[in-house]
């Protein structure tokens, strides 16, 4: 008498369904996570990029939208691809890095840098600033990622984020 000690091809399927049930409820939990993840690295960078413009505009006295204080810039970014859908579009736009890491246009009592390179949010956007708000009060200076989306739904008026956007203003 000889003793099968194998699985049987039911339980092997019972032990396989377990398994895809099992990584079908992580699966999207694992997933969230990273997304939060992503969201919570955005919402740091907006707060340092943030802290770095008041810092800049406390020591020179200018807001960063030209040589001087002038009204040159009406868009900051970082690097990453530019957002869809950006109603931050007109005037001309430059850097963050020109004003915060380096002081290229020879502002008077800069005593940055202000702020590391930035680079891209987590879903390889640009993070913009709204500086033509600096020099309006139809608009605010709003910080902003577009978020997972890539499409940035934040008019410069609005008083909160819109879509999925990730950022804050400066008041």
């Amino acid at each position: 008498m000889s003793l099968n000690r194998g699985f049987s091809f039911l339980e092997l399927l019972v032990v396989v369904a377990i398994l895809v049930a099992l990584a079908g409820v992580l699966v999207p939990v694992v997933n969230g996570e990273l997304e939060a993840s992503k969201k919570a690295t955005a919402q740091a960078s907006v707060n340092r990029i943030a802290t770095a413009l008041t810092e800049f505009i406390k020591d020179t006295s200018f807001a960063p939208t030209g040589e001087g204080g002038k009204r040159t810039y009406h868009v900051l970014h970082s690097d990453g691809a530019a957002p869809r859908g950006s109603s931050f579009t007109s005037g001309e736009a430059t850097t963050l890095e020109r004003f915060l890491c380096r002081n290229e246009l020879k502002v008077e009592n800069w005593h940055g840098p202000y702020l590391r390179p930035v680079g891209s949010d987590p879903w390889g956007g640009r993070y913009v600033v709204n500086s033509h708000g600096f020099f309006t009060n139809d608009e605010r200076v709003w910080i902003l990622s577009a978020g997972p989306n890539g499409r940035l739904e934040t008019s410069p008026g609005d008083s909160r984020p819109g879509g999925d956007d990730i950022g804050l203003f400066l008041e």
